[in-house]
């Protein structure tokens, strides 16, 4: 099939190249690829490709639940987000106010590619995976397979998206043309793991995308802004390479506990401490500098409020356990470095299956500065009194990935449930919630909004 791909795309650079259609007409609107008149007819039943896309769309079924998955999730609801479908792999957010001439080159793109698409999908028509095998509500976007009912599957729109955006962004930054790549093919596979396209959709896609950016190499409105987005990125990563160090201040280090710091078990003697990052079960895979002992301590005020949410979980039949309370600085500096190692991904697999460690810092999985530092902040979950287990709230602790959101699609009945059941607790005794991980709490009226601590978590 690769063969096959490479030779197609062989072939009409040279066909594009005879073409005497100019690429831009009179009203700057630009011409599309002929692509009826090279792409080949989606397999029929009984060919071999035909039995290779059912084959692929049983296997797939398998991932349903797990992090590529909720990877397809993702990329299916964030479908028209450009600035969101390469954060990672690009590193810069893409968006009106920074990077004018970049969005102007992708919307042109994007919308490029739905001309060269869309008259091979109303030709051909083809029947969608969860359509052919009678599986409504099967794939990862339910919402949307009313709309795609009357809409062809081959080729697949989102994946020519995809592949061409990946492949103008490659040019624009080169630098990180491996990992945009990547993340191009990533999201058509995206689409077939959704179970809403085949994967000769997918294939197909990726070769109308090739030729429609070679036939926009031949704009002149599209040269134009391709320049212009590369001047503005190269602007803009000249002033992120500032080191990280300069991107906070010093945190105040101290050895000493603070007078008005104090352990949570003494004033909840009730609750369980599982300290995660005096372990090396956690996502950097060893002990996390400033943890001395796997203890918990926080501002008084913070260790109060939890006291009554201990009271009000035990009431319920539950027992808080603690992953995490006050961080000192160290450890966070500690994350800092450990993003910058990317030979150390020994834990991807159980904490960022689906994300690129090396934008982790980027996407805010990682900050220079944490609330925990303040001493307002905890991380915990429920454990069930009568049993001893920990409720399913549908992702691990520090969990990276859009299904650890408060308000994640895909969690089970019992699992939002749980999430619900926990936030109750914690907001009646004054902490608030964080939307994008379901274990973190802070205190709403913080004793110390403005100081970031440094003293070690001690016995």
């Amino acid at each position: 099939m690769i063969r096959k791909f490479l030779v197609l795309i062989f072939c009409c650079h040279f066909f594009l190249a005879g073409h005497s259609t100019p690429i831009l007409a009179e009203n700057s609107a630009l011409n599309v690829p002929p692509l009826l008149e090279f792409l080949p007819p989606p397999p029929g039943q009984g060919e071999i490709d035909a039995d290779r896309d059912i084959a692929i769309y049983r296997a797939t079924r398998a991932e349903r639940g797990g992090g590529r998955w909720e990877q397809a999730v993702f990329d299916a609801a964030d479908k028209e987000r450009l600035e969101v479908l390469f954060l990672d792999s690009f590193g810069l957010k893409i968006n009106r106010e920074t990077t004018p001439a970049t969005l102007d080159l992708l919307s042109l793109v994007t919308g490029y590619m739905a001309k060269t698409i869309n008259p091979a999908k109303d030709h051909y028509k083809r029947v969608r995976p969860f359509v052919y095998f009678e599986a409504p509500g099967s794939t990862c976007a339910p919402g949307d397979e009313e709309a795609l009912l009357d809409n062809g599957s081959y080729p697949s729109g989102h994946s020519s998206r995809g592949w061409g955006l990946a492949l103008v962004l490659a040019v624009i930054s080169p630098e990180r043309q491996g990992a945009i790549l990547k993340r191009g093919y990533e999201l058509g596979e995206s689409r077939v793991i959704c179970g809403v396209h085949w994967q000769s959709d997918v294939e197909s896609a990726r070769l109308g995308a090739s030729v429609a950016v070679l036939q926009l190499h031949n704009a002149p409105e599209f040269l134009r802004l391709l320049e212009e987005a590369r001047m503005e990125i190269g602007r803009l990563r000249s002033a992120a390479a500032a080191p990280v160090a300069k991107l906070r201040q010093e945190a105040p280090v101290d050895s000493g506990i603070p007078a008005d710091f104090v352990r949570v078990t003494d004033l909840a003697p009730e609750v369980l401490l599982d300290i995660r990052y005096y372990s090396a079960y956690n996502f950097v895979g060893t002990r996390v500098d400033g943890y001395q002992a796997p203890a918990a301590f926080l501002a008084r005020p913070a260790a109060q409020a939890l006291a009554r949410a201990a009271e009000a979980a035990e009431a319920r039949g539950y027992i808080l356990k603690i992953f995490d309370a006050y961080r000192p600085q160290s450890a966070v500096d500690h994350f800092v470095r450990w993003v910058a190692d990317m030979k150390d991904q020994k834990n991807k697999a159980i904490f960022y299956p689906a994300v690129d460690k090396g934008h982790l810092f980027e996407k805010n999985y990682i900050a220079a500065r944490s609330g925990h530092s303040r001493g307002a902040a905890v991380d915990l979950t429920l454990v069930e009194r009568s049993t001893g287990q920990e409720l399913d709230m549908g992702t691990p602790f520090d969990f990276f990935g859009v299904k650890s959101h408060h308000a994640a699609a895909g969690l089970t009945r019992i699992q939002a449930a749980n999430r619900k059941e926990l936030s109750s607790i914690m907001e009646a005794a004054g902490f608030r919630p964080y939307a994008e991980e379901w274990w973190h709490y802070s205190l709403a009226d913080e004793p110390h909004p403005d100081t970031y601590f440094n003293f070690p978590v001690q016995p």
